[in-house]
């Protein structure tokens, strides 16, 4: 009962500095959205928004990551961003549904989006489907797969949303420099400036960071990070490249100890068919491997 509990416990730490960055971060920027001519305008035909915003990627913890019976190294995951995540626009009204309404029967609601990016990745583990989720074959998930015996994974990603047609299913569009910048940015909690994926990282206490992002994501993650300026120029110098396709980058402190932080192509790049001679995929597993076994003999 104490593990579920603790379970429970950490979960709803990472939902309240989620609400916390829906309130200072996006409601801001949407606010900044809404002043431009080019956003939120209607289609004529469909009186649609044009562009919408996707509802944001709420992150939570597996029962097996946080009990980790075997202790095996912990590995969070970080992707992009959440293509095709919902409208906002839409379902705003249900993100905070108020304590009268069973919130977790929401799927919308924070709980609801929460529960749904734990059971997503239950089910990209275990290839099978359960509660109307389908195991998701693409290049993002086989990364999991080759890591998922050696480790206990979690999933987040860098952009908490997306900005783009709906009609295209968001792939037409992306969040700009600008806004990246203030959606990653610290913001007040408890106390302390912190940003959203940065307090994630503390709360989830991964032994290893892994950002599959590819290099376009430096910006973002340089203020996720709270990188100083020095550390933004050498991160933007210092991107993933074919010839070295995984990049030691500082570790993270927390408290009293150091998270490790490793930057990779998106598997998506890593699969193209003009890279599948040189296997480079199955080259940046090795390399992830390598880092975090480097991690264990450090700490040992």
């Amino acid at each position: 009962m104490e593990k579920a509990k603790t379970l429970e416990k950490l979960n709803e730490e990472l939902r309240n500095v989620q609400k916390e960055w829906v309130e200072k971060r996006l409601k801001e920027y949407i606010l900044e959205l809404k002043k431009e001519d080019s956003a939120y305008r209607k289609d004529k035909d469909s009186n649609r928004n044009v562009y919408e915003l996707s509802c944001p990627f709420c992150m939570g913890l597996t029962e097996e990551y946080v009990v980790n019976k075997d202790k095996k190294k912990k590995v969070m995951i970080i992707g992009q961003q959440p293509l095709g995540f919902g409208c906002w626009d839409e379902h705003s009204k249900d993100f905070d549904p108020g304590e009268n309404t069973e919130g977790d029967k929401n799927e919308w609601s924070h709980i609801g989006l929460q529960n749904w990016a734990r059971e997503y990745l239950k089910t990209q583990l275990s290839k099978n489907k359960e509660n109307g989720i389908a195991y998701n074959p693409s290049p993002f998930w086989r990364l999991f797969g080759a890591l998922k015996e050696d480790y206990v994974l979690c999933w987040n990603d860098i952009d908490k949303v997306y900005y783009g047609k709906k009609e295209e299913a968001y792939r037409e569009g992306t969040l700009t420099y600008k806004a990246e910048s203030f959606l990653s940015a610290a913001f007040e909690y408890e106390g302390k400036r912190v940003s959203l994926v940065k307090k994630e990282i503390e709360i989830a206490r991964p032994d290893v960071v892994v950002f599959a992002t590819g290099p376009s994501y430096a910006q973002t993650m340089a203020v996720a990070l709270d990188y100083k300026p020095y550390q933004k120029k050498k991160i933007m110098n210092k991107s993933p490249k074919r010839e070295v396709p995984v990049i030691d980058l500082e570790s993270i402190k927390l408290d009293d100890e150091t998270v490790r932080v490793l930057w990779t192509y998106h598997p998506g790049y890593l699969t193209q068919a003009k890279y599948k001679d040189k296997n480079l995929f199955n080259e940046a597993i090795d390399k992830i491997k390598i880092f975090i076994e480097a991690e264990s003999e450090d700490k040992s």
